[in-house]
């Protein structure tokens, strides 16, 4: 690389600026080619992104052809200028129409890998265009191995700049159009959830996702409120391809939470185990902190999609509520009398203080007392039945029931329903210490 060739020309790696100065492969081949080729570049460049399109046929995405033509014919330009001038390509300052090309690539959704490889193929194209023109011109072996390793040099410099360049543009235009993309796609749901509009119709087309179908909303939040909001985002798409093999809408909904819809069938079940082993299978970051998921049920329409993502914020506030790491999986089906008695917490500890009294205690005693006086009269007061769900023998039961109506201060078929209601919250509202980040 610096120093001086056969020929007697400076290569890359000279004083600063300058990339050759003297000797026959530049001046009698390569700079004479750069003139020469310096006309009708327009032509020269939709002939070479048709050839590349025969390769790569992401180039011929509406629109996407134009912005390479334009791209190579300023770039074929800036290469000629620079090699006729003996200028070195590590100084380039590339033209707009290049950046350009690369944020329009971004914005059609193309991977900056394809990006690369169209650079690739239309260079290998010039090199074997330019190969063909500089074996007319040499006058001899000699001359032509000199302007071979000129111009073969230059261009693997010119491209391996641009790619830099491309990836640059590319990257901070993906993240700029996505985060647009994003913001106003949260826009409109948070004005569909609020009830100010567009209409079902309107809506869909913004959102791309039709409203009029059948719902099942969601939200996913990890047990720690700092984990990467992308890694949130790959948990809701895994879980919405279990639930329907439509595309979900995903719409993230602060730092630490990402709501989904999907369309679905008004009867499919959600495939809890389904959910639970991918969420296992890929914590967001370390195994404390999973990630959790609460469901909302089936509902169609406008009102449908409001309704049930409503459903499932519920849910997971009521998930968050209890002593313990929240359950992989809630369904609001499940936790919608929960929910309901707990709109106001501090009236419904009141409550369940009022009605249980010392049962209410979080000792392990009094914990297995209540479970049991739950099971008890789930089991519509079978001592036979509360004794096999539990694994227990009937006398300890009836023992047990016995302590707790003494907690109790009155038997356990006096108030029931109240006595049910209290013995169900009691579990859930001790301290509401994993609220998800909502």
């Amino acid at each position: 690389m610096g120093g001086q060739d056969g020929g007697g020309a400076r290569r890359l790696g000279g004083s600063r600026g300058a990339w050759v100065t003297i000797g026959a492969g530049w001046h009698d081949v390569v700079r004479p080619m750069a003139e020469a080729l310096s006309g009708d570049l327009r032509t020269a460049a939709v002939e070479l992104c048709r050839r590349a399109g025969e390769t790569i046929p992401e180039v011929y995405q509406p629109d996407v052809f134009a912005a390479a033509v334009d791209s190579a014919e300023s770039n074929i330009h800036m290469m000629l200028s620079m090699m006729r001038e003996g200028l070195d390509p590590a100084d380039v300052a590339f033209p707009p129409a290049s950046g350009a090309f690369a944020r329009h690539c971004a914005r059609a959704g193309m991977s900056v890998e394809t990006l690369v490889r169209i650079g690739h193929v239309g260079a290998a194209l010039l090199w074997h265009d330019w190969l063909a023109d500089m074996r007319e011109r040499a006058t001899d072996a000699t001359v032509l191995v000199d302007a071979m390793g000129l111009v073969h040099e230059f261009l693997f410099a010119y491209m391996d700049s641009l790619y830099a360049h491309w990836a640059t543009e590319y990257v901070a235009e993906r993240d700029r159009w996505l985060r647009s993309r994003a913001a106003a796609r949260a826009e409109v749901v948070q004005a569909l959830l609020d009830g100010r509009g567009p209409d079902q119709r309107a809506g869909s087309e913004r959102l791309g996702y039709d409203l009029s179908r059948t719902h099942r909303a969601f939200v996913v939040w990890s047990s720690a409120g700092d984990d990467p909001l992308d890694g949130l985002e790959r948990h809701a798409a895994g879980i919405a391809a279990e639930l329907s093999s439509e595309e979900p809408l995903l719409v993230p909904r602060g730092p630490s939470l990402v709501a989904g819809w999907v369309a679905t069938e008004p009867d499919r079940a959600v495939p809890t185990a389904n959910v639970r082993r991918r969420l296992s299978a890929q914590p967001v970051r370390g195994e404390l902190a999973a990630a959790h998921v609460a469901f909302g049920s089936a509902r169609s329409g406008l009102d449908g999609f409001r309704r049930s993502h409503l459903e499932a914020v519920e849910a997971a506030r009521v998930a968050g509520l209890g002593e313990r790491r929240p359950a992989a999986v809630t369904e609001y089906d499940d936790v919608a009398l929960v929910a309901l008695s707990t709109v106001d917490l501090e009236q419904a500890r009141r409550f369940v203080e009022a009605e249980l009294g010392p049962l209410a205690g979080d000792d392990d005693a009094t914990l297995r007392l209540a479970a049991t006086v739950r099971t008890y009269l789930h089991e519509h007061f079978s001592p036979k039945r509360t004794a096999s769900r539990l694994g227990i023998h009937e006398n300890t039961v009836a023992y047990r029931v016995r302590q707790a109506e003494q907690l109790l201060g009155r038997p356990v078929d006096e108030r029931r329903l109240e006595l049910e209601v209290a013995l169900l919250l009691s579990g859930v509202i001790r301290r509401g210490r994993h609220q998800p980040g909502s």
